[in-house]
């Protein structure tokens, strides 16, 4: 597996894999283009939300 730090370039398709993922169950949601771009962007800067320090404290677990 590779791991790299998402740039500007890979957020359109971010966007596009977010809002897929999250138009199926359990959550069945319908985003606009542009929601799921201000979302993946929101991620990316640490912004309305706590992925990273989730993920973080996921990870030092192992």
């Amino acid at each position: 597996m590779i791991i790299q730090e998402a740039t500007e370039k890979d957020i359109p398709s971010l966007a596009k894999s977010m809002s897929l993922a999250y138009s199926e169950a359990p959550w069945n949601e319908k985003w606009t283009e542009a929601s799921a771009l201000r979302r993946v962007r929101a991620i990316l800067e640490n912004y309305e939300g706590l992925e990273r320090d989730c993920v973080s404290v996921q990870y030092k677990r192992f």
